[in-house]
């Protein structure tokens, strides 16, 4: 049977004082007790503030609250983090280019830390183990800004604006073609009526 701890943190921002007063951010983990074993496995519960987070065209305001649910397991050599990261963006709707917002919910599947300090991350493992401790921070952008949609929308059905008058289809309708005549083709359309008589 695995042995089992836990912690649960709500930090009001990115950095919260510890038993010794000491300034430390909630993201650093100690693992002292997960290196000693193999199996052994610890929940990480906490929210703490957001810095600003963005991928061009969603973004996290800095301050959004940020819910971490992981669960750390050591493993031979390594640390395995498995959970959910979640959090709420603001973008700007890819249709109608209105501001819109949503939740995202990242998972983390089986992301992995290394305890060898020899190891390439960017060619082996995606993070470190830093002495007895681990950073959670850049586990927790890196899911959340892969998460954030690319071409957010302000509802799954936007009508967009219409591409002549630019009146926003959700909210009014207009008269404009919705496929305007391409001019190269115009004398076409004048021998139309005379080719269907």
């Amino acid at each position: 049977m695995l042995a089992k701890s836990s912690s649960t943190k709500t930090a009001p921002g990115s950095w919260l004082f510890c038993e010794d007063c000491v300034l430390r951010s909630p993201y650093r983990v100690s693992v002292v007790h997960l290196l000693r074993a193999h199996g052994v496995r610890h929940h990480e519960v906490f929210t703490t503030a957001s810095t600003l987070l963005d991928n061009q065209h969603s973004q996290v305001v800095a301050g959004e609250p940020i819910s971490v649910d992981l669960w750390l397991e050591s493993a031979s050599g390594a640390l395995i983090a498995t959970g959910t990261v979640a959090t709420h963006y603001n973008a700007v709707c890819g249709r109608c280019l209105v501001e819109c917002e949503g939740d995202v919910i990242a998972d983390v599947d089986h992301e992995l830390f290394s305890t060898d300090p020899t190891i390439d991350p960017l060619a082996d493992f995606s993070y470190l183990v830093e002495t007895d401790e681990i950073d959670l921070e850049p586990l927790v952008t890196d899911a959340i800004v892969l998460e954030l949609p690319l071409a957010p929308l302000c509802r799954p059905d936007c009508a967009g604006l219409c591409p002549i008058c630019a009146i926003n289809r959700n909210e009014a309708r207009c008269d404009c073609e919705s496929s305007p005549t391409d001019q190269r083709w115009a004398i076409l359309d004048r021998l139309r009526p005379a080719a269907e008589s």
